[in-house]
């Protein structure tokens, strides 16, 4: 019998400046600046599922160092904040690994058909970006700071990483900031529609739904296609 958290929106806003600063060195350092698109799309190419979660594991302590960082050992209750009921619960620790593989198996594919068909290469990273940080807010492998985490992954993948570009740190520093229950809040990555109630319990299927992989690699075409379907933080939805 596993343990199960109740989970609820943190009602402090953190201070980030230092924090991402921090954030940036360590990218800096682990050879993530000044990755072209090409490069990064090669970098999904040849991850393993080990590979992702090491990933994950580094930006959870960057951008959440006050929590605990372990995999958490059992499920997750979320709890609406406006009515105090429960949304939906979690993956178990089994079925963990089968959405992170998932998840990367469908970028793959992504990475396969741009190759094979051409098309938008700054698409076929954002399909890859919502595909890892749905795979992780599905996963929810930490007790807290999934999202954080979920966001910071994406923003790297379609958006590289640049210390000397303020505007790029200011977005990472963004996403990268705990949620609030009051006052300023951060889209994240979020099922919709048809699929709000339904993409834990068929996360196969929602990550199919997320990947659109029979849809042409277009910013366009990608939007009409999962428009009912998720939402992503507000930086991702660019026309």
């Amino acid at each position: 019998m596993t343990e199960t958290l109740e989970v609820q929106p943190n009602s402090s806003f953190l201070e980030t400046s230092e924090r991402v600063q921090a954030l940036g060195e360590k990218l800096s350092q682990l050879g993530f600046e000044g990755l072209t698109q090409e490069q990064r799309l090669e970098i999904i190419e040849n991850a393993t599922v080990d590979d992702y979660k090491k990933s994950a594991d580094l930006l959870h302590q960057e951008v959440a160092p006050g929590e605990d960082h372990a995999e958490h050992s059992g499920t997750v209750k979320i709890i609406n904040p406006d009515t105090n009921e429960v949304s939906h619960y979690t993956a178990t620790p089994e079925e963990r690994d089968g959405i992170l593989q998932k998840a990367l198996d469908n970028a793959k594919l992504v990475a396969s058909k741009f190759r094979e068909e051409g098309g938008s290469l700054e698409d076929a990273l954002w399909r890859c970006s919502n595909l890892a940080a749905f795979g992780l807010v599905l996963a929810h492998r930490y007790k807290d700071a999934n999202g954080r985490t979920a966001r910071t992954m994406a923003e790297l993948i379609y958006n590289g990483f640049d210390g000397s570009n303020s505007d790029l740190l200011k977005d990472l520093e963004t996403l990268s900031t705990n949620r609030t229950s009051e006052g300023f809040r951060i889209n994240s990555y979020v099922p919709t529609g048809d699929w709000r109630d339904r993409a834990n319990e068929q996360p196969f299927d929602f990550l199919d739904a997320v990947a659109a992989i029979d849809i042409p690699l277009d910013h366009n075409s990608y939007i009409d296609a999962t428009v009912d379907k998720f939402t992503t933080p507000r930086l991702r939805q660019r026309t």
